[in-house]
């Protein structure tokens, strides 16, 4: 018996708070046996019209997870994205975006800076295979290229290669919306219940469609961005927040209010967006404990 049974009780009485009295796992007569699986039936909850419904069930799998380990802890809960307003929902993807665009950055500083090779030694011109490759391409750096750099800047262009990488995984979910999974809802930062349960991986899609006519016709006035690439969509959260005064009146409109309105517009169209950070920074180490991150993972004084 640890406080990570408290947690579990927790995580059923917040469902009961928020289902006006149901239980996460379900009716008397099939409960147990669901307790026991470890597998809550949190559709209900997921279907509301709670407006932070996708992560309130992220929460409540955590909190009522059948290992104990998987549990958050007391703190943890209080720092969920859940419980934070619109203020800081839109801060917390800025300064992820701001984080993302820095590595980025460093990739770019770092192949401006490759010493040229001579000429015999020159791999030969791929120019059709990089067009092919997109937008993307010119920010990355081969394993030889990195070879040439100084040894802490190589391990630099790694580091910074392997955080925007892991950006991208699951990337899809965020783009196109959760696949169904087998007991009805999907939770981000978790592992599937089970190997049976976990969804079928989803298409690659484009974020870009999901975006209102005046927003798309915007973007290709100014610069160009990628609309398979997660982090591009980022990059329009924080660049039309910070310009948001010198927008016209009709996408002004059509984006809302900031933070209010603002935030909704984009977590309509991308409810798993927010989520997606939250676990990308939570899960490392060295970008949670970063300056810029950590009060976000700082649990307010009792």
């Amino acid at each position: 018996m640890t406080r990570a049974v408290d947690i579990f009780s927790m995580g059923c009485v917040f469902y009961y708070v928020l289902m006006d009295g149901e239980h996460p796992f379900g009716d008397r007569l099939s409960r147990e046996q669901r307790i026991l699986a470890g597998t809550p039936d949190l559709r209900a909850l997921e279907a509301s019209d709670n407006p932070s419904a996708i992560d309130a069930v992220d929460l409540v799998a955590h909190m009522v997870a059948r290992a104990a380990r998987d549990r958050p802890s007391t703190s943890s809960v209080l720092v969920h994205p859940y419980f934070w307003d619109a203020t800081q929902r839109l801060s917390f993807l800025q300064d992820v975006s701001d984080c993302l665009e820095a590595e980025a950055r460093l990739i770019k500083a770092a192949r401006d800076d490759l010493p040229e090779l001579p000429k015999k030694a020159r791999p030969p011109k791929k120019g059709a295979d990089k067009a092919a490759a997109g937008p993307a391409a010119s920010s990355e750096l081969a394993d030889d290229e990195i070879g040439r750099l100084p040894a802490g800047q190589a391990a630099a262009v790694r580091r910074a290669l392997a955080l925007l990488d892991a950006f991208e995984e699951d990337s899809a979910l965020v783009m196109g919306g959760a696949p169904p999974a087998a007991d009805g809802f999907q939770v981000v930062g978790m592992a599937p219940l089970a190997e049976s349960a976990a969804p079928a991986k989803p298409r690659r899609t484009a974020w870009d469609r999901r975006l209102d006519p005046h927003l798309r016709r915007d973007l290709g006035k100014f610069r160009k961005y990628d609309g398979t690439r997660l982090r591009d969509l980022l990059r329009i959260v924080r660049n039309k927040k910070n310009h948001y005064q010198d927008m016209p009146p009709p996408l002004r409109e059509a984006l809302g209010d900031i933070p209010d309105g603002y935030l909704r517009y984009f977590e309509a169209r991308f409810p798993y967006l927010l989520l997606h950070c939250y676990y990308f920074v939570l899960e490392d180490d060295s970008l949670r404990t970063a300056t810029v991150f950590k009060p976000y993972f700082r649990a307010p004084a009792m």
